[in-house]
């Protein structure tokens, strides 16, 4: 982070009541937070896969991302949760619905349920150990 953007974050958690910045924080604490949150925003304008939101499917935390190939590949094409890039506009309507429609708020929670099983460890060896035979019969 540029020391630009964190004079920014922190001039912006002392004129915004819902907003908190927390600085630097260990992976541990990181994963603590996370998983008191409700929803998780990743706003990511290109990216091959972040770990973070493997993370929040993992842990169940529905997920508000950027329409690129990398969140589509963790989140599926049916994800209810996309919003186009640099489209803060419709960022913060998501993030709206997500507090205040308990429908909308459900779909993306049952999205991210169908999604956990692929980021378990024991799927993951399992897909990794069949990738691998296959390779060996080519």
């Amino acid at each position: 982070m540029s020391p630009q953007m964190q004079a920014h974050a922190k001039e912006c958690n002392t004129r915004m009541a819902r907003y908190r910045w927390l600085g630097e924080q260990t992976h541990a604490k990181t994963m603590q937070i996370l998983s008191r949150s409700h929803v998780m925003a990743i706003t990511s304008l290109m990216e091959g896969g972040a770990h973070v939101v493997t993370e929040a499917i993992a842990i169940g935390v529905p997920v508000i991302a950027t329409d690129i190939a990398g969140n589509r590949g963790l989140l599926g094409d049916d994800y209810p949760g996309y919003y186009p890039v640099g489209d803060e506009k419709a960022l913060a309507k998501l993030l709206q619905k997500a507090e205040n429609d308990p429908a909308f708020y459900q779909s993306l929670e049952k999205a991210i349920q169908r999604r956990r099983k692929l980021v378990q460890p024991a799927f993951e060896m399992r897909s990794i150990k069949k990738l691998l035979s296959r390779c060996r019969l080519n």
